[in-house]
Parts: C-alpha cells; sequence; structure tokens
C-alpha cells in the first residue's frame, strides 16, 4: 500500500474516532446534566411593591463544557397573560456534583400593566405561575425543564359601594356632598394606602364638582370612609327655592400610587341627591292694622314658611313690601329670619302704610329673600 493511500485512511479513521468521541463526550455531558436538572415546587412571597418566587434548581454538570441556567417566569390570570420576566440566575460549574441551588425571582409589581392592575384590583381570579428553567451548554445545545402552580387571587378593593350623602352648606357657588363608601380589602399581603381624587359631572356631561378621599385599608380589613366633594350649584335659583328635585350626578374617582405611573383604580357611580323646596306653603297666619297717626297705619303680620330641605338651614335677611298692580306702595324694615332644615318657620313683622293704601283692592305681600345662592323674590296670598 503507498503511504499517501495510508495517510488518508489513517485520517478518515482518525476523525471517524474523534467524532464519536466529541459525540460521546457531548451526549455525557448532555444527558448527565438533563437527567439530574430537577426543579422545586416554587414558593411565594408578597411585599407591597413586588412579589418574589423561590425554587430550588438541582444538577450536575459532568463537563467538559459550562452550564448557564436562565428562568423564565409567566404569570397569566383568566383574562390573559399578565407579564414575563427573564433572569438570568446562575452558572453550574464544570465538575460540578449534585447541588442545589435555591433561586428568586423578583416581579416588580410596576411591570404590571394598567389595565390587569385595575381588573385585579376589583375581581377574584386564579393566577397562574409558570416557571421554565432553561439550561444550556455553551455553546453547544440548550434544554429546559418547567412547572406550573396556581394560586388564588383575592382583590383589595371587593364590593366598593357608595351609601348615604350628606348636603352642607359651602359659600355662594357650591355646596358640600359628604358621601360615605366603603369596600372590603380581601388581599391577605396587599394593603391599600391612596389618596382618590374625584370628579363630578352633571346629567349633561359638564364638570360640576371635585373632591377627595383618603383611604387606608390594611389586608384583610374592612374600609368605611367618605367622599368630601365640592358640586356648583344649579343655575336656576328660583328651582332651588320652590321646587323640589332630584339631582343627579355622575361620580368618577381614580386613585395613583407614588410608586407606579398609572392608576391602581378606579369607580365610576352614580350619586343621586334629593334636593326639597327651601320655601313651601307661604301662610299669613295673622294681619293686625292698627292706627298710627292721622296719615299712617301699622300692620303687624304673622307669616308662615315651611323648609322642607333635610340638609340645608338659613340665615335669611328678608324684607317685606306691600305691591298694587306692578307699583310698591309700602316698604318694611328688613329683619333676619333663622330658618332650620326640614321644619316649618312662623315670624312676625311690622309694614308701616299710608292709610290710602289700605283702600286699594288686590294689594300683595311680598318678601325679598336674600341668600346663598341670590336673591328671590315671594308672594304670599293675603285673605280678605
Amino acid at each position: 500500500m503507498s503511504k499517501p493511500i495510508f495517510l488518508l485512511n489513517f485520517l478518515i479513521v482518525f476523525s471517524l474516532l474523534f467524532g464519536l468521541g466529541v459525540t460521546y463526550v457531548v451526549f455525557n455531558n448532555v444527558l448527565g446534566l438533563a437527567s439530574s436538572l430537577k426543579v422545586s415546587s416554587p414558593s411565594v412571597r408578597f411585599g407591597e411593591d413586588d412579589v418574589g418566587i423561590f425554587l430550588n434548581v438541582s444538577a450536575v454538570n459532568p463537563g467538559p463544557f459550562a452550564a448557564e441556567c436562565s428562568v423564565d417566569v409567566e404569570v397569566g390570570s383568566s383574562g390573559g397573560r399578565i407579564l414575563t420576566v427573564t433572569n438570568t440566575v446562575l452558572r453550574v460549574p464544570v465538575g460540578a456534583a449534585s447541588t442545589i441551588y435555591p433561586i428568586q425571582v423578583r416581579i416588580d409589581l410596576g411591570d404590571v400593566s394598567e389595565e390587569a392592575f385595575q381588573r385585579l384590583a376589583e375581581h377574584a381570579d386564579e393566577l397562574s405561575v409558570s416557571l421554565k428553567v432553561n439550561a444550556a451548554l455553551n455553546p453547544v445545545i440548550g434544554f429546559s425543564s418547567s412547572v406550573d402552580v396556581e394560586f388564588p387571587w383575592k382583590p383589595p378593593i371587593h364590593n366598593l359601594t357608595l351609601g348615604e350623602s350628606t348636603v352642607v352648606l359651602l359659600n355662594q357657588t357650591h355646596f358640600g356632598v359628604q358621601v360615605s363608601f366603603g369596600f372590603s380589602n380581601l388581599s391577605e399581603w396587599l394593603s391599600v394606602d391612596e389618596s382618590l381624587n374625584v370628579a363630578v359631572s352633571d346629567g349633561f356631561g359638564e364638570l360640576v364638582g371635585a373632591g377627595y378621599a383618603d383611604v387606608v385599608a390594611p389586608p384583610k380589613s374592612r374600609f368605611d370612609g367618605a367622599l368630601v366633594i365640592a358640586i356648583r350649584y344649579p343655575t336656576n335659583i328660583t328651582d332651588l327655592f320652590f321646587n323640589d328635585r332630584l339631582l343627579t350626578y355622575r361620580v368618577r374617582a381614580n386613585a395613583s400610587a407614588e410608586n407606579y405611573d398609572f392608576t391602581l383604580y378606579r369607580f365610576d357611580k352614580t350619586l343621586e341627591i334629593e334636593w326639597g323646596a327651601l320655601i313651601r306653603d307661604p301662610e299669613v297666619k295673622s294681619w293686625v292694622v292698627a292706627p298710627l297717626n292721622q296719615t299712617h297705619s301699622r300692620i303687624q303680620a304673622t307669616v308662615s314658611l315651611t323648609n322642607t330641605n333635610e340638609f340645608v338651614s338659613l340665615s335669611l335677611p328678608i324684607t317685606p313690601f306691600l305691591k298694587h298692580d306692578q307699583s310698591i306702595v309700602a316698604t318694611g324694615t328688613q329683619f333676619m329670619l333663622e330658618y332650620p332644615s326640614g321644619a316649618t318657620t312662623t315670624f312676625s313683622f311690622n309694614l308701616v302704610t299710608p292709610n290710602s293704601v289700605l283702600l286699594m283692592d288686590d294689594l300683595k305681600l311680598i318678601l325679598v329673600v336674600q341668600s346663598l345662592f341670590g336673591e328671590v323674590s315671594l308672594e304670599v296670598p293675603l285673605v280678605g
């Protein structure tokens, strides 16, 4: 056999043996690592701003290639995937015997989408956590092992409801409303400690008020508090004084936390306020005329008014007038009337008038009332 042919055959045999050797080494390394790779059931720790997932990975690396492991975590709910986190966590050195590697994966709640956070804030769900441990023999081959776990999610804001409302006067343009509201924090780990920003609109969608509420609800607690809202008076002052009305508003509130760049939760509720007429059933109880001198007489009148509004008590400056046709024929002195809510008030006043006025037909008693809302005129029917 010639020398060149011998060398060629030698190289072919050597290449085959070398390839088989490399394949065996790679196979042995892969088999050793893959068969030893085990992932424990994870435990979950909940914090105020994050979720920690703890698990143990055990592996053997017979070599000769270095191994690196990473963990992919996918969190989902009935609404779909919430987020995915990838952490490179450890290297398995060449020749490592069976070793347990503790792994911690931190999920920042700030990475959860605004939509997902708002859904989970108010609704119970079943969260699923899928962990996949990826092992790679650099730079040859990679493979993985996975484990799934589910746990119940309990919402921190459960069954939020608006309750009774109390109306108080603020100033000439706005009235105040305190609206009781409450919810249950069913979460075993997440606290609610936020400020609610409230916007109020009327039936036409116009912004007519704003307010706030401080909310502090530790885990597994019940919160009951009050929204404090300032609402602009309806523009029809006469309507407010003389008519019963059902005032309907849309109350929208949202809460943002310092640690997040989005709204954590929001609600949209209807607020109805039964506004009773401030003046109802004006009646002259008595009307006594006494001569004052040869030209004038003094009228002593007793009048009753009913305030059907359950919220609003007023101090009213009132000026009485006598009117004939379209002309004012007598003017009384302004006096103050304390006018409590939900009650009938009877009061008396004096009115000096020329004697000639008493001979006129169709006299009208007019009370001009000043209030926070503005000025209104009230005609009180005269009998006889």
